[in-house]
Parts: C-alpha cells; structure tokens; sequence
C-alpha cells in the first residue's frame, strides 16, 4: 500500500516485482488523483491513471505488469510525487 499524505507520498519510492498490486489510499482530506508521469497527459505508463479523484479514505489499486521505472504523482496536486521499480 501506497498513502497520499498531507505531507506526501509513503514510501516515496518502492521496488516491487511484475505482477505486484499496489494499493492507493488517500489519508488526506482532499481529493487524490494517482497517475503516472508526465503531468497532465500521464503518458509514460497510461493505463496506471486512476482516470478520476478518489475521496478522503477511498483507495484505487493497479497491476504493475510491464518491467521499469514508473514515476508518479497526484494529479490534484503534481508537487507530491513518488517513483515505483517494478523488476
């Protein structure tokens, strides 16, 4: 699991294996939007993009099944920003 914090994302960066699911919880009381980098198109990865905000409390979860470097932030607000290694 991956929280959006009020100060950020925790962790910030993770190493996972293909095919892990991560879960993203918002623990904040603003919308969270999880999408891939860049902002606002989320091209380097397309299909993790939540496509919608989640609620305080709601969580969004992806299948990371294609091998890299996957840098992320929330699309509400692109200043928090984290970084999965999928091996």
């Amino acid at each position: 699991t991956i929280l959006l914090t009020d100060e950020g994302f925790v962790p910030r960066s993770i190493r996972i294996t293909r095919g892990t699911n991560i879960v993203f919880s918002n623990e904040t009381s603003n919308q969270f939007w999880p999408a891939s980098n860049p902002h606002p198109t989320h091209t380097l990865y397309g299909a993790f993009d939540s496509k919608r905000p989640l609620a305080s409390g709601e969580t969004w979860s992806f299948v990371f099944d294609t091998p890299g470097v996957w840098r992320y932030h929330d699309h509400m607000r692109s200043y928090f920003t984290g970084v999965i290694y999928v091996e």
